[in-house]
């Protein structure tokens, strides 16, 4: 069974909302490295392949209003592939908007930043859904959040008949970016 959620084959972000530039200027981007695996399994727990590696290098960017997300993780047949995310974040009431395409369909969806301050959250939540395709209504729905350096998501996907057909967990450990940089020559090149 194919992994939904992060089969991305390119990302579409949506506008952002202007800054008013009335309150200061914008706080410093910051970047986040991490690498650790994801394990996917059925419902009922029997494992779905064994667990894979993933690498993500995390980036808030308060300027453009956004949070983009490069991530590497290794498909069914054993091929790493890279994705870019870029979500639309609204900072006055802590959601985000997001709208992608894999080769499965187009996604949308909302997310929630519900813990830390602005810029610095630390925990988060979203509901994205199949807006076309060959699953038309299958939905991802993740909760994700840093502790102690660990991000820790988990991804619920649940089909067009309200069905959960996968759960997706995701743990990684904070790296530096030098080794984030060597492991993902190692697994996509260059």
């Amino acid at each position: 069974m194919p992994r939904y959620s992060l089969l991305l084959l390119a990302a579409i972000p949506l506008a952002g909302c202007p800054s008013d530039g009335g309150e200061g200027s914008a706080p410093p981007d910051t970047h986040a490295w991490y690498e650790g695996t994801v394990t996917s399994t059925k419902p009922d727990g029997d494992p779905l392949g064994d667990p894979s590696v993933s690498l993500l290098r995390r980036s808030t960017l308060p300027g453009s209003e956004r949070i983009e997300e490069q991530w590497v993780e290794i498909d069914d047949g054993g091929v790493a592939f890279d994705v870019i995310v870029s979500l639309t974040v609204v900072a006055e009431d802590g959601t985000y908007r997001a709208q992608y395409q894999d080769e499965f369909g187009v996604l949308e969806g909302v997310g929630a930043l519900t813990r830390g301050d602005d810029w610095a959250w630390t925990a988060w939540e979203s509901q994205i859904e199949y807006t076309s395709g060959p699953i038309t209504g299958t939905s991802l729905q993740t909760v994700a959040e840093v502790a102690g350096g660990t991000l820790s998501m988990d991804t619920d996907v649940i089909g067009a008949d309200s069905t959960l057909e996968v759960i997706e967990v995701r743990e990684l450990e904070a790296i530096s970016e030098a080794t984030f940089d060597a492991r993902y020559a190692e697994l996509i090149g260059g």
